[in-house]
């Protein structure tokens, strides 16, 4: 979540996090210790010495909670959505807490898709996406057309976010 929230630019005072993180069974706030919820060496599933600490705690239930989320912050992440405001939903939060996506960096790199697909293999995919990946990523973005620049611009955004947060090479530890 906090790589996501990174890379979005959620601005939050945490209530989205703390909402979201008991379908993943990871309370942000709660590791139980300094080594998180997993080991930091757990080895990625028939990959060469590649490691993903994460995968320790994946399971079928898990991998949906964290597609939905991942939906809900990108695809869905409209800033005038309602649920990114908690007002008095948790107790020990004050009664402003709050989040909101900022996407205006986004819709300013959205406008030129091969700049898109840069940033978003580079935040999201440490620079490891293959041309097969990053040429799937500016198909996916070209087939995301509105008459208003600005909104194609944040949509396009938005899904290739999506890709990339929810695919395998997001949860290697490099």
């Amino acid at each position: 979540m906090t790589a996501l929230v990174r890379a979005i630019g959620l601005q939050t005072d945490g209530a989205a996090m703390t909402i979201r993180d008991t379908a993943l069974g990871q309370p942000v706030f709660q590791a139980p210790s300094v080594f998180n919820f997993y080991p930091p060496d757990y080895p990625l599933a028939r990959s060469s010495g590649l490691v993903s600490p994460a995968s320790k705690l994946w399971s079928a239930g898990g991998t949906v909670a964290i597609h939905n989320l991942v939906y809900d912050w990108t695809i869905k992440g409209e800033p005038n959505r309602g649920d990114w405001n908690f007002n008095n939903a948790l107790d020990n939060l004050s009664s402003s807490a709050n989040s909101a996506p900022l996407w205006g960096g986004w819709e300013a790199v959205g406008g030129d898709v091969d700049r898109l697909v840069a940033v978003v293999n580079l935040l999201m995919l440490n620079n490891s996406a293959t041309e097969a990946q990053k040429q799937a990523l500016r198909s996916a973005a070209l087939s995301i057309t509105n008459t208003d620049a600005q909104k194609q611009a944040r949509r396009r955004a938005q899904a290739l976010l999506y890709i990339a947060a929810t695919s395998p090479n997001f949860l290697v530890d490099r």
